[in-house]
């Protein structure tokens, strides 16, 4: 199985640089049986790398964490903090405290809608005139791959779910 930390160097090394602007980024993670806690592990693994390559604090980017089996959970809000608590360590260590959940089915459409309806809604820190990123860390049902898809406003930057445990 390819590493969530492999697709990290590969497919984030241009990304990088546009992760010092503002954003309000979501995570949006699968935790389902289907995912399995070994798999779970990992992408709350990957998940708190990708934050590491933002400039998490008050004037930069907030986060917002989303896990997802049945049904959404949002773990983080992107107004959960403020201030100096307003860190990577302190949404790296929320990330670390989301217990897996063996749940089915999965519903990704409920994650999303919640991340529309509940994240981004007016009272929930969403910030006017900041770039909205959405990142789904899921796992391929068909071969249990890692797959990551990043949109910004509607629009997909990235989506990579490799083929094979080569790529």
């Amino acid at each position: 199985m390819v590493s969530f930390r492999k697709t990290v160097e590969q497919f984030f090394v241009s990304f990088i640089s546009v992760c010092n602007k503002q954003f309000d980024l979501t995570i949006v993670m699968e935790n389902s049986a289907q995912v399995g806690e070994e798999q779970f592990d990992e992408i709350k693994d990957f998940a708190k790398q990708f934050v590491a390559a933002f400039d998490v604090r008050e004037g930069g980017t907030h986060v917002a964490v989303v896990s997802y089996g049945s049904r959404p959970v949002v773990d983080v809000r992107l107004n959960s903090y403020s201030g100096p608590v307003l860190n990577t360590r302190t949404i790296t260590d929320d990330i670390d405290e989301i217990a897996f959940r063996s749940v089915s089915p999965v519903s990704t459409s409920s994650a999303l809608t919640e991340v529309i309806n509940t994240v981004y809604a007016d009272g929930n820190g969403a910030r006017n005139g900041t770039n909205k990123v959405t990142d789904n860390f899921f796992f391929s049902l068909l071969k249990r791959f890692p797959c990551i898809s990043v949109s910004v406003g509607g629009y997909t930057l990235l989506s990579k779910c490799p083929l094979s445990a080569g790529t």
